[in-house]
C-alpha cells in the first residue's frame, strides 16, 4: 500500500541519517555503520576532519535519479556520500536465558513477561518478519491483562499495550493444553465478563499453586520459541568469560550434591534455575557486564516444575550468588 512504501522510504531515510552521523573522518569508511542497514556502491568526496564525539554534524538525504547522496556537514566542512542502494541484514538471539530482578515477588512470571514483552517490541518495531510462527502464536499474551500483571519493572505495563480478547483466548488455550481445566474456567470467566475483579482472580490464582501448570506450559513454549534463534555473540573474549562463570556454577552446584546440567539443578527438594543478565546493547558489551543470579525453590516434590517453590509462599526466592549454599551447610 501507500502508507507502507511511505513508511519503508522513511525507515531507510532514517537509516541512511544513521550511517552519516557515525561515520569516520577519511571518507572512505564506517566506523559504526548500524547492523541492519549496509550502503551500498559508496563513492565518497572530501573528507571530514574532526572525529570528536563533541563536535556537532548534521546530515540531509537527497536523490540523483537512481542514487543516494548523503550530505554531512560539519563546522565550515562538508562531506557527500552517494551510493546506490541499502542491503538489510537483521540478527535475531536467545532470550530464554535472561532474567533481570528489578521487582520482589512472583520473579518467575515477571521474568517471562519481560522475555515475551521483549519479543512484542520486536514484532512492533521490526514487523512480522523478525519473529518465527511460535513467537507469533504467544504475542496475544501480552494484550492479556491478567499476564502482564506481573510488570518487570515498577510500574504497570497496561498503558504500554493494548486489551485483546485474543489474549484471554490464548491464556485459555494455554491452561487446557497444560491440563489445568479450573484455571482454564476462571480465565473464561473472566474473558466473559472482564471486570476489575474477574481480573483480580485469574491473577490471584496464577500466584499460588493453582498457576503453576499454566506457568510451566508458557515457559517450555517461550524456551521452544527462543531456542530456535543461536546466542548473541559479545566476541571472543566476552564470550569466553560467560562460558567460564556458567562452568563455574555447574562445578559447584555438582561439587554440592545437585543433580542436572546448567541452568537447571537439583538436591532434594530444592531447585536452582541459573539466570542471566546480559547488556542491553551491544554498545554496552564494551564496558561488559555480565551475572548469574539464582531462582532458588524450596520444599519442592518430585513433580513441581523448575519454579515450584515461588508459587508456594515463602518457598521461592532469587539468590545475588550461591553463597547461601555454604551458610545452610554450616
Amino acid at each position: 500500500s501507500e502508507k507502507k512504501r511511505a513508511e519503508a522510504e522513511e525507515k531507510k531515510s532514517a537509516d541512511v541519517e544513521n550511517i552519516g552521523n557515525s561515520l569516520s573522518g577519511n571518507g572512505q569508511s564506517a566506523k559504526k555503520v548500524p547492523g541492519d542497514a549496509l550502503p551500498e556502491d559508496i563513492s565518497s568526496g572530501n573528507a571530514l576532519p574532526d572525529e570528536s564525539s563533541t563536535v556537532k554534524t548534521t546530515g540531509q538525504l537527497v536523490r540523483r535519479e537512481a542514487d543516494y547522496g548523503l550530505i554531512v556537514k560539519q563546522r565550515g566542512n562538508t562531506f557527500t556520500l552517494w551510493f546506490s542502494g541499502l542491503s538489510w541484514e537483521m540478527a535475531c538471539y536467545q532470550y530464554h536465558r535472561i532474567g533481570h530482578f528489578w521487582v520482589e515477588g512472583q520473579e518467575q512470571w515477571r521474568r517471562l513477561v519481560y522475555m515475551l514483552g521483549t519479543v512484542y517490541d520486536k514484532y512492533r518495531y521490526l514487523g512480522e518478519e523478525a519473529c518465527s510462527s511460535r513467537e507469533m502464536e504467544l504475542l496475544p499474551l501480552m494484550e492479556f491483562p491478567p499476564f502482564r500483571h506481573w510488570s518487570p519493572i515498577r510500574e504497570s505495563l497496561d498503558d504500554w499495550y493494548d486489551t485483546d480478547p485474543a489474549g484471554a483466548r490464548l491464556g485459555g488455550w494455554l491452561a487446557r493444553q497444560a491440563g489445568d481445566r479450573r484455571m482454564e474456567r476462571k480465565i473464561n470467566w473472566y474473558r466473559r465478563f472482564p471486570c476489575r475483579f474477574t481480573r483480580w482472580m485469574v491473577e490471584r490464582t496464577m500466584q499460588g499453586p493453582g498457576g503453576q501448570k499454566l506457568y510451566e506450559e508458557i515457559r517450555r513454549r517461550i524456551w521452544e520459541a527462543s531456542g530456535q534463534y543461536p546466542e548473541r555473540d559479545y566476541g571472543r573474549e566476552a564470550n569466553e568469560q560467560i562460558r567460564r562463570q556458567r562452568r563455574q556454577v555447574h562445578r559447584e552446584l555438582t561439587a554440592r550434591g545437585f543433580s542436572g546440567a546448567y541452568p537447571e539443578y537439583r538436591r532434594g527438594s530444592m531447585r536452582i534455575e541459573a539466570a542471566e543478565e546480559h547488556p542491553f546493547t551491544c554498545m554496552e558489551a564494551e564496558d561488559f557486564s555480565f551475572r548469574i543470579r539464582f531462582l532458588v525453590s524450596e520444599g519442592c516434590g518430585e513433580n513441581d516444575g523448575i519454579c515450584g517453590g515461588f508459587f508456594r509462599k515463602g518457598k521461592g526466592r532469587v539468590e545475588e550468588s550461591l553463597a547461601f549454599l555454604e551458610k545452610a551447610e554450616e
